[in-house]
């Protein structure tokens, strides 16, 4: 590391990339796609796809729940929203372990009826891949998803450091010069969403970080449970008079009246008793401090206010200064607080970084290919970079594909969607060690690209309402899943045409150069 800065921090940059940038990409890839991780939960589970929100949402699952689980010892009701139109209901019943989930079901928003979703893990999958991997210990994996994180945030400083021109830069791609151009498109996508890189990979590194040490305090990543935050108290059981249901439409308006929000979760703890109470959540935020819910309010049976608060204010005593800094840093690096046009400027950020950790590893190898081409550090190199690439965004295509192709009611068919994934990712791994040199990039990037372009189409003929019906119904959460995967589809068709074209130029016999000399001989002679 001897020598100016530049050339240190080249050094730098160079290693600190080129090391773990597979990881990085399948990191950058899985975590930009769970932006959209509720819509890809909506997207595979068509049955879904029939419920329609109600005003009458609230009505419904209070008939059900008073039906189904009338001695309960709590209720939770998640409503429709913007990123769900089905009813999802829970509830415990007594002696039911607290570390347990307790029945659920899923309803028809509208009419009341249960629906039966496929067995799937939707989006989860790929957002639990983001920072845990799979197959391997948390502890593990989350170590060396860190160590990724850091390696990232190293390469942007360095690169910054390294780049005296990178703004000028931005605004000049040699497409002609094959190195030069995936030069340029390294450094327009790095700069194109640079805040947003060193943002989401800064407040990644720190709040993994806080997995792994004992400052970080109680972290809640993902899962849709209710009443988060609250604890309730254990009570002995003994029989209790059971009262009315209460008008919980008539509590849920007042609520939101007195919210100035939409709610969208409630939990009733000793639901139908006389010391009932009805916990109204709204998850929209006005600051970007908190945890899962932004505010709450909780009514008694009679309908009376017990408590109105702000349940992850900055004045909580509870909070400390760390747990406060771990949930904004959450909160940005996840877009909690986005609506769905800045879940997609959050989405185009994530695939701008995407692209940049994918062309500096190609970039490395270009730069490589003739001194170096036939060695075996560099054949390695090469074909992990088709096969974490190419490869990855196939196997992310084909579990998309196998949700829909595979049997709804299939045995297993949630780890058999998982096994398909790692099966693609292997198939194109291999592909990319035998041809490598055969145009194996052209090859995965055609038909991957084609997997993904094709979703659409495969969305119609395996949903039970069309696309044209989507549109009708205003299911935002469906039509944003195929619009990103039309997004995907593209870059990645996009990619191999450029890769064809260039091939051809490499081939053709520069004919205008032929003619030049032709003519300059005439002319001597």
């Amino acid at each position: 590391m001897k020598g100016p800065l530049r050339k240190t921090m080249t050094w730098l940059h160079t290693w600190s990339s080129i090391l773990l940038g597979w990881l990085l990409f399948a990191i950058f890839l899985t975590g930009t796609l769970s932006y959209f991780r509720m819509e890809i939960s909506h997207w595979m589970t068509p049955e879904a796809h029939m419920s329609v929100p109600s005003e009458q949402s609230m009505s419904i699952a209070a008939k059900r729940l008073a039906e189904v689980a009338p001695d309960a010892e709590s209720w939770n009701i998640s409503l429709p929203s913007e990123r769900s139109n089905t009813l999802d209901l829970s509830w415990r019943n007594p002696g039911d372990s607290q570390r347990r989930r307790g029945p659920m079901e899923v309803l028809d928003a509208s009419t009341g009826e249960q629906i039966n979703v496929r067995e799937t893990r939707g989006g989860d999958f790929l957002y639990r891949f983001h920072f845990e991997l799979y197959h391997l210990p948390r502890g593990v994996s989350r170590t060396l998803v860190e160590i990724a994180t850091l390696a990232m945030f190293i390469a942007l400083i360095s690169g910054i450091i390294m780049h005296r021109k990178i703004f000028s830069d931005f605004f000049m791609f040699r497409t002609k010069n094959r190195s030069l151009g995936w030069s340029d498109a390294h450094a327009v996508t790095a700069v194109l969403a640079l805040p947003f890189h060193l943002m989401i990979t800064f407040s990644g590194l720190i709040l993994l970080a806080s997995t792994l040490v004992f400052w970080g305090g109680d972290i809640n990543r993902g899962g849709n449970g209710g009443n988060q935050g609250r604890t309730t108290d254990v009570v002995e059981a003994m029989p209790v008079e059971r009262l009315p249901l209460p008008d919980l439409t008539r509590m849920l308006d007042t609520v939101e009246h007195e919210l100035g929000a939409k709610v969208s979760f409630l939990f009733a703890n000793n639901p139908m008793t006389r010391d009932a109470e009805y916990l109204f959540y709204s998850s929209e935020r006005t600051s970007l401090l908190g945890n899962r819910f932004g505010q709450t309010i909780a009514l008694d049976y009679d309908g009376n206010v017990r408590e109105a608060t702000g349940m992850f204010a900055p004045t909580d005593a509870n909070v400390s200064a760390v747990s406060a800094i771990n949930g904004v840093l959450r909160t940005l690096h996840e877009a909690r607080f986005a609506d769905t046009f800045v879940r997609w400027l959050f989405f185009i950020a994530g695939v701008s970084g995407t692209l940049m950790v994918g062309t500096g590893s190609i970039l490395w190898a270009t730069k490589r290919a003739k001194r170096q081409a036939g060695q075996f550090g560099f054949e390695l190199v090469h074909t992990l970079n088709i096969a974490s690439i190419a490869g990855l965004c196939g196997a992310v295509a084909s579990y998309f594909w196998l949700n829909r192709v595979l049997p709804a009611d299939m045995l297993t068919r949630q780890s058999w969607e998982i096994n398909g994934f790692f099966i693609v990712w292997l198939i194109a791994l291999l592909h990319a060690a035998i041809f490598r040199h055969r145009n194996a990039w052209q090859w995965q990037l055609w038909v991957f690209g084609g997997l993904f372009a094709l979703l659409p189409v495969l969305d119609q003929f395996t949903s039970p309402v069309g696309l044209w019906g989507a549109i009708v119904d205003g299911d935002v959460l469906r039509l944003s899943f195929d619009g990103m995967c039309l997004v995907i589809g593209g870059i990645l068709l996009s990619s191999a045409a450029y890769l064809r074209k260039k091939s051809q130029l490499v081939m053709a016999p520069n004919t205008s150069s032929s003619k030049t000399i032709t003519e300059q001989k005439a002319n001597t002679s």
